[in-house]
């Protein structure tokens, strides 16, 4: 039933589906509160997977989480709560739904820290926490079962990512994003572990660096790499030809010297308000966005030769 905008009461046989293993109300049940909801919800510990975006006008993540029936906390794989008005601290009761794969609760209006507890969930492939109003630190403690971890997604917060320099995580990373998150001032070091990634955006942390050596090699299989906003200095990537982007954004950091041979795959380029110096070398006729402006960069434009 998602996204069919029906309103009114949830109807109570909805509680007597006992067998349902995958239910989606998003946007369906405007006016429902979460009490009412857990009502029906309390007698479903078969379900496996559950959608409710954009669902409550108001309410507690808490109300939410510690309501939902201890049944579930062996049987549950995937929370989406995504676009509510859900408030409040993420409580330690997450920790208790073990097999939790996927946890949304992206685009709400959460505040204060992120619990340790989240370090439980050993099953948890995705988290997005995205564009809420989280704050305090978050360590490698936050991270220590989380070795199935593939997306992480925390833009959109006032979070501290505090980790040692020689912290190796157990996971392994396709998809991160960290816009606006403090990470700096250094280039987080644990980053080079993270060889599967193909997006990765930490624009906007605070990073006061040099790019460091592993960038290419660790990145080769990154797509996309948004990494503006920041005092990066020195030079561009070595070797980044070697790479398979198609989206690399740099804009208004402190780089200098030249540009070197970009990959070929490059679709979107955006070097604007750095210090780059130099001539334009010949660019991948694959380029669809451009823009290297605030530099001083000289001489003429050409493509690669195919």
């Amino acid at each position: 039933f998602f996204y069919t905008y029906l309103y009114g009461q949830v109807p109570k046989a909805l509680g007597r589906m006992t067998s349902l293993r995958y239910l989606s109300l998003s946007s369906s049940i405007s006016n429902n509160t979460i009490t009412m909801m857990m009502t029906y919800l309390k007698s479903l510990c078969s379900l496996r997977i559950l959608h409710l975006d954009n669902c409550f006008a108001q309410g507690t993540v808490a109300e939410f989480i510690n309501k939902l029936p201890r049944c579930l906390s062996n049987e549950l794989q995937e929370l989406h709560l995504p676009s509510n008005q859900l408030t409040g601290v993420l409580p330690a009761s997450i920790g208790h739904f073990a097999y939790l794969r996927t946890l949304d609760l992206s685009g709400n209006h959460l505040t204060g820290h992120v619990p340790y507890e989240i370090g439980l969930l050993t099953n948890l492939t995705m988290l997005d926490l995205n564009n809420n109003d989280l704050d305090g630190t978050m360590t490698g403690e936050h991270f220590a079962g989380t070795r199935s971890l593939q997306h992480l997604y925390l833009s959109g917060n006032a979070l501290k990512l505090e980790v040692n320099s020689e912290w190796q995580p157990s996971f392994r990373l396709r998809g991160a994003g960290f816009a606006g998150c403090q990470m700096g001032p250094l280039f987080p070091a644990w980053l080079q572990w993270q060889v599967s990634i193909s997006f990765l955006d930490i624009s906007s942390t605070g990073i006061t660096d040099t790019i460091p050596h592993w960038f290419s090699e660790a990145f080769s299989s990154a797509v996309d790499v948004d990494m503006s906003n920041n005092t990066l200095n020195g030079g561009l990537p070595v070797n980044m030809e070697t790479m398979s982007l198609q989206m690399f954004n740099l804009s208004f950091n402190q780089l200098t010297g030249r540009i070197p041979t970009l990959p070929m795959s490059l679709e979107y380029i955006y070097l604007s308000s750095n210090q780059l110096t130099g001539p334009i070398p010949p660019l991948p006729v694959s380029l669809k966005n451009v823009d290297f402006s605030s530099n001083q960069l000289t001489g003429p434009v050409t493509p690669l030769p195919p």
